[in-house]
């Protein structure tokens, strides 16, 4: 092997160790947030109160067939822990504040939207004991929350896999 392939393959062996490294990095991070959604669901329950729902726009620019907007309804709503009051927009742990479906319409959205929240509704509140200011609407686990930990299998497979077939390349 000439110095020139051997540069080559120590460079393309560490851009696979990257990945291997970004995707447990990343796995980690899917980890702690499995761990945050299903601790969610012996957090306490206050009621709050709904300050407003509205309609939003999600933009997919990949080559798709769902190419498109798609329409989503979030919340804003205000509660009380021990005196203080906060408000929130979180809906869930990995849905952040997308609190419904994708619509293909802004009129599909703003239906759901007055069905699921009426104005001024009362909702059952979850807050972290530790942290009452991080609440959201619906505790636990949901495709968002092991979106990381998939995504990190994934960059560590990939790297993984890129770097063994390096080592059979080279080998043969």
């Amino acid at each position: 092997m000439t110095e020139e392939q051997l540069k080559a393959r120590r460079f393309l062996s560490r851009f696979g160790l990257s990945f291997v490294v970004l995707g447990g990095i990343i796995s980690l991070f899917g980890i702690y947030f499995l761990y945050v959604g299903n601790r969610s669901l012996s957090w306490p329950s206050v009621e709050g109160r709904l300050v407003s729902s509205s309609v939003k726009t999600r933009e997919n620019n990949r080559a798709t067939i769902r190419r498109g907007i798609k329409y989503y309804v979030s919340v804003k709503y205000k509660y009380d822990v021990d005196g203080k009051t906060y408000v929130s927009s979180r809906y869930s742990i990995g849905g952040g504040d997308r609190a419904s479906d994708l619509y293909p319409t802004r009129s599909q959205a703003e239906k759901q939207a007055s069905k699921l929240f009426p104005p001024e509704s009362e909702l059952t509140v979850y807050y972290d004991p530790k942290n009452p200011g991080s609440a959201i609407l619906a505790p636990g686990l949901n495709l968002g929350t092991f979106a990381p930990l998939l995504i990190g299998i994934f960059f560590a497979g990939m790297g993984g896999l890129f770097n063994l077939i390096l080592k059979k390349a080279t080998t043969s």
